[in-house]
């Protein structure tokens, strides 16, 4: 079998439509439930202050290797979904026409890097990219024999990232041959994110041994985003509440369990990434501290950098892409505390 076969066939961009149709008001319940639920089941796992301290950035949840979100994306990884149908949603209507209709544009009018071609004794492969001027751009990875046509293999976001040194976990090949989803850590026995790479043709010697240090061009775009709906967590059990009832009990002789209020944990200021419905989806909660703007041929792009997982030895500095779609009429401003539900993408540095 061909693993350079055309994978943006009708196949390739096939998407979960009944989930599409209702992108954003779906949004609305996913950025709140699943949020709150994933953040409940952590806490009744670890407790409330492991919770809060330990899910900034890729630090570990909790002590054990594989955490809840580990599990979660290798869950996800089970399913192998390699179509890039809903990763075209903050760009376009209709992915499986109108994503597969900017070939054409990309070919005659981007332009490559040769740090982005590659080639053996018969074949070669190249990432073409159009507008060359924005640091989003539409990427179209070629392929075929030397000295004959190159012939497009899958259409996709190209976004522009920032250096992190990071440890390869783990890595599953997409089965086009061209793409691959990777696990990968900023800091030693932390959790490992998952991001999709586009250049695993050209790196995947580098990335095939896991435990090496790498320095990774990471960034992410956003499905959706909004103004931040939840200021604080409620908590009514776990080793966290368990000790917060007996303080309280304590501290008001003549009162009984039943008597216990709720605990309150305040999420301001938090910067938070949890694990999404997908491999590479992540939900964040942050505070905007800089907001710069990009055009991409008419579409207003917003860049977003966040810095995660502050108390770790090696912080995250994570450049998110929001484009004026996926905002629904909400303008980012600095100083907003927002949840955006968002996937990964990086390579090795170029």
């Amino acid at each position: 079998m061909n693993i350079w076969k055309n994978a943006y066939s009708q196949e390739h961009f096939s998407v979960r439509r009944a989930q599409h149709k209702a992108f954003l008001p779906a949004l609305e319940k996913r950025l709140t439930a699943a949020a709150h639920l994933a953040w409940q089941k952590t806490i009744l796992r670890c407790g409330t202050a492991q919770a809060i301290k330990k899910a900034r950035g890729d630090a570990p949840i909790h002590t054990a290797r594989h955490s809840l979100c580990c599990r979660q994306q290798e869950m996800s990884m089970d399913k192998r979904y390699e179509a890039l149908g809903e990763k075209w949603l903050p760009l376009v209507d209709n992915p499986e026409k109108n994503a597969m209709a900017l070939i054409p544009k990309v070919i005659n009018e981007g332009g490559t890097r040769e740090i982005w071609n590659t080639s053996d004794e018969k074949t070669e492969t190249m990432m073409m990219a159009w507008p060359k001027e924005c640091p989003l751009r539409i990427g179209v990875i070629m392929h075929g024999r030397k000295g004959e046509k190159l012939t497009p293999v899958t259409v996709l976001p190209l976004l522009e990232g920032l250096a992190q040194d990071m440890t390869i976990e783990e890595v599953h090949p997409w089965s086009n041959g061209a793409c691959a989803y990777v696990a990968a850590a900023r800091n030693e026995d932390a959790t490992p994110l998952w991001f999709q790479t586009m250049f695993y043709y050209r790196d995947k010697e580098m990335l095939s041994t896991p435990g090496v240090r790498q320095t990774i061009l990471l960034a992410g775009m956003a499905y959706g985003i909004r103004p931040a709906l939840l200021d604080e967590l409620t908590v009514t059990e776990g080793p966290n509440y368990e000790k917060f009832a007996a303080e309280w009990l304590e501290k008001n002789p003549g009162k009984t369990r039943l008597d216990v209020p709720q605990l309150k944990v305040s999420l301001r200021g938090q910067s938070i990434l949890m694990p999404g419905p997908g491999p590479g989806d992540y939900q964040l909660r942050a505070a905007i501290t800089a907001v710069q703007e990009a055009d991409m041929e008419g579409r207003k792009i917003y860049i977003l950098p966040f810095q995660l997982g502050m108390d770790t030895p090696a912080p995250l500095t994570l450049g998110l892409y929001v484009t004026e779609r996926a905002c629904n009429g909400y303008v980012p401003k600095v100083g907003d505390e927002i949840d955006a539900l968002l996937w990964l993408q990086g390579r090795l540095v170029d």
